[in-house]
């Protein structure tokens, strides 16, 4: 993954109410149509052809009126104002735009100059049996993935790497682009190491490969500004790569206007035409490191807020909703501020806040105890030190004064924000919760399902229905998230139970209806869940991953009729919308089944181009190659087939992921 530092997050990133891929998804979701369609194309597909009787759908209402935005005295808060970039920032603040180039925000994403990228390397990952390749070719520093097979090599992705995503401190992950897709490579480069390693979350046997789809949240982090595709969740446009002074200050079209006419206002009086964070009262001035910086469990989008709206100056709970779960006391490098307010220090000030001890001009940070090598050193640490100071005296420390300086330099943080390992193997970050940590018990196992509860308190903006509502689809990408929980299925009857009562009251929007169908599905109550799919689509779709979900189900929904023509058009839509191999073996099979021999073969090599280590397609594609009159092509298939079968009867398969 991409990392993290105060700049530095992983990827794919935040949880959302649609269910997380697993580490082999679409294999498993297809799988019984792959050997239904390696037996032969002529086999029927009888058990799509089952229809359960389909009872009329439930009332669509009126839209009810959406949450209210918050008003803002900042009129660059409103969604018309242009961005403008950092380019016409720097004109006027020369300053601010040097001091802030050196922070690591700065560095948060860049392209890929190979000649300041880390060395060649030929990398053996045990666990998957796969090689990685690291070079460069025509001034391009690529990845390359092969599986080694008797002496021989299959190359299953090789991309040049287009964007450098981290500003090094920590890690340097790496995007590629596939028919306007970004995708992660399942290389990074580690500092702590010094040496190139699987990305969080590949090492392990079964893996993503290269189609780890870096989505609209993966980016919007690392990125200064980014427009999403209507409805997609995968495509968008990189606008600016760095995180960039409008990402605190907001939109500056207006800024820029006001001061370049003249128009500037005295230097004693606020400028409404840009937010300047440190005028903001606590709870907004935060609500500006939310964006990233903010995750817990899980969340969700208040109904009718798009992606890319929120505006610094604005209360983040007006446009999302993050839950922690009870069970979770897990050091994460993007749980910042759940940290912080878990704190006494925290809980007892009205003015502790991030900005009390991060200056995002100046590169400050520190992570553990610092080496006093420089005067810049040293003043940051005074400068830390001095945070405590009017709260707690010197003397209140249980360690003698040489014993400190000699552990620890004097710094508080030392102690009482130590340096923890994380989520991400080899990276270790600050805690940011402010206590004795020595002195803490560690929690008692959990005996039955977890609950989850809201981090920051809702809007005021949202009525009881609401917060229900998001509660509910909360549970709902919980019960994805935790995959392997037993006790799972007491989410699912939690999210359906709250979104009952948020249907009952007309709010069955595209997520509440997907949800629905879904949790009737895993009831075995295929009329209710055909129901709740007919009024997805119905809806006014507000959240591209609700479309998607929709267009998912509604596929589904056509396949199990037997209806291949009205599924060939859902799928091809997906296809559009996200970097999914199976929505395209899908679409291999309808086609296939209405005749189109050679779009199915397309389909199945277009499968094949994104994950061409998935030996049941070669010989899918064998099948159709056949029916085609094309033996020699369904014999290399085959030949294909066999080797990737051997490779994996050979490989080790540990139970879990590797750390």
């Amino acid at each position: 993954m991409l990392i993290k530092s105060q700049a530095e997050r992983r990827l794919p990133h935040p949880q959302n109410t649609r269910p997380t891929r697993s580490q082999r998804p679409w294999t498993n979701r297809v799988g019984l149509l792959i050997v239904l369609l390696v037996a032969g194309t002529g086999a029927t597909l009888w058990w799509w052809q089952r229809t359960d009787p389909v009872a009329p759908s439930p009332q669509v209402d009126a839209t009810a009126p959406l949450p209210i935005r918050a008003k803002s005295p900042y009129l660059n808060t409103q969604l018309d104002v242009a961005y403008v970039g950092s380019a016409s920032c720097r004109e006027c603040h020369p300053d601010q735009h040097q001091t802030y180039a050196a922070t690591a925000h700065s560095r948060s994403m860049s392209v890929v100059d190979p000649t300041h990228e880390p060395p060649d390397a030929m990398i053996d990952h045990s666990a998957s049996g796969r090689r990685y390749h690291v070079y460069r070719q025509d001034r391009q520093l690529r990845h390359r993935e092969l599986i080694p097979i008797n002496g021989q090599e299959i190359v299953v992705a090789d991309h040049p790497l287009k964007y450098l995503v981290g500003s090094g401190r920590f890690t340097r992950s790496y995007l590629a682009e596939t028919d306007g897709f970004l995708i992660e490579s399942p290389l990074t480069w580690y500092a702590s190491l010094d040496r190139w390693h699987m990305s969080p979350g590949f090492d392990r046997a079964e893996h993503l490969s290269f189609h780890r789809v870096a989505t609209f949240d993966c980016v919007y982090c690392h990125a200064g500004a980014i427009t999403p595709e209507p409805g997609s969740i995968e495509r968008f446009t990189l606008n600016e790569a760095v995180i960039g002074c409008e990402r605190c200050h907001g939109p500056g079209a207006l800024h820029a206007e006001k001061h370049s006419s003249g128009g500037g206002l005295a230097a004693s009086n606020p400028d409404d035409t840009i937010v300047n964070p440190r005028r903001l009262p606590r709870a907004l001035a935060e609500a500006v490191c939310h964006q990233c910086h903010l995750e817990g469990e899980v969340r969700v989008a208040v109904r009718g807020r798009r992606r890319g709206e929120f505006r610094p100056g604005l209360p983040w709970q007006d446009f999302y909703a993050n839950y922690t779960a009870a069970d979770n006391n897990d050091m994460t490098v993007t749980g910042h501020v759940e940290q912080l307010q878990q704190s006494r220090c925290y809980q007892e000030s009205d003015s502790l806040t991030c900005i009390t001890c991060h200056d995002v001009h100046a590169d400050t940070t520190t992570n553990g105890p610092a080496t006093l090598t420089t005067t810049a050193t040293h003043a940051s640490l005074a400068a830390a030190r001095n945070q405590c100071l009017p709260c707690h005296t010197s003397e209140t420390c249980t360690l003698a004064p040489a014993t400190r300086t000699e552990q620890n330099q004097n710094d508080c943080t030392a102690c009482h924000m130590p340096t923890s390992t994380t989520d991400i193997p080899h990276i270790a970050f600050t805690h940011h919760r402010i206590g004795i940590h020595a002195q803490e018990p560690q929690a008692p196992p959990r005996s039955g399902p977890t609950t989850l509860r809201p981090i920051l308190n809702p809007s005021a903006s949202l009525a009881e229905i609401e917060r229900i509502r998001m509660l509910g689809l909360a549970y709902f990408a919980l019960y994805h998230k935790r995959s392997t929980d037993p006790v799972r299925q007491a989410y699912l009857q939690k999210a359906e139970s709250l979104l009952v009562q948020a249907a009952d009251r007309g709010l069955h929007d595209p997520a509440v209806a997907t949800a629905l169908a879904e949790a009737a599905d895993a009831r075995g109550d295929r009329g209710s869940a055909q129901r709740w799919e007919n009024v997805a689509p119905a809806q006014q779709e507000f959240m591209p991953e609700d479309a998607v979900a929709a267009l998912d189900r509604s596929a589904q929904y056509h396949l199990q009729r037997g209806d291949f023509g009205s599924a060939a058009k859902d799928l091809t839509r997906l296809t559009e919308l996200r970097l999914d191999p199976g929505d395209w073996f899908l679409l291999g099979i309808c086609r296939q089944q209405l005749g189109n021999l050679v779009e199915a073969r397309t389909s199945l090599e277009r499968v094949l181009e994104i994950d061409a280590g998935q030996a049941e397609v070669h010989e899918a594609l064998a099948v159709l190659l056949n029916s085609m009159g094309d033996p020699q092509a369904a014999q290399a298939a085959l030949m294909t087939a066999a080797a990737l079968r051997s490779q994996s009867a050979a490989s080790p398969q540990p139970a879990g992921p590797s750390q």
